[in-house]
């Protein structure tokens, strides 16, 4: 049902600005335009994405996996609408290990500065920027999905970069 009022607010801000994918030349598919976001706001008394992406990450970063991990999806793409349609399990616990140590550099986080959030209904992006021990900083940006009771972390191999 979620699902199917999202794809309603898309297509409905899609015919109210206007905002039709026209393509430019024969064959060639235009990406779809983007939904308007909001200022993120809290959903009842729950933390806001950004504070979400500071205890995931920060958990990851002392080690804490069993907490964290059942706060994130993996997907092999960032695209919020991907994880709806399947959850891909070939993300063994190796890979979700190796993912998080290269993430934190190997648990170097000092500080993450969360940047900007932006909420269209049950999804959200964060931009955020991390802090090493080294005195090295990234800038990294993750799309969140609410679940009804809680934000959650899509983490894809793509963050690594």
């Amino acid at each position: 049902m979620k699902q199917v009022k999202s794809l309603l607010l898309i297509l409905s801000f899609t015919l109210l600005t206007g905002a039709c994918r026209k393509s430019t030349q024969p064959g060639v598919i235009p990406p779809m335009p983007k939904p308007a976001f909001t200022d993120a706001g809290q959903k009842s008394d729950h933390p806001s994405p950004g504070l979400q992406i500071q205890y995931i990450v920060g958990k990851m970063n002392e080690g804490k996996e069993k907490e964290a991990d059942a706060l994130v999806l993996y997907t092999t793409e960032m695209q919020a609408e991907a994880i709806l349609s399947k959850q891909p399990s070939d993300w063994s616990a190796k890979d979700k290990s190796n993912f998080w140590k290269v993430f934190t550099k190997n648990k170097s986080i000092t500080k993450i500065e969360i940047l900007s959030e932006k909420i269209a209904d049950d999804y959200a992006i964060v931009w955020f920027r991390i802090y090493f021990k080294d005195g090295g900083f990234t800038d990294k940006e993750t799309e969140m999905h609410w679940n009804g009771a809680q934000w959650k972390m899509m983490a894809h191999p793509q963050m690594l970069k």
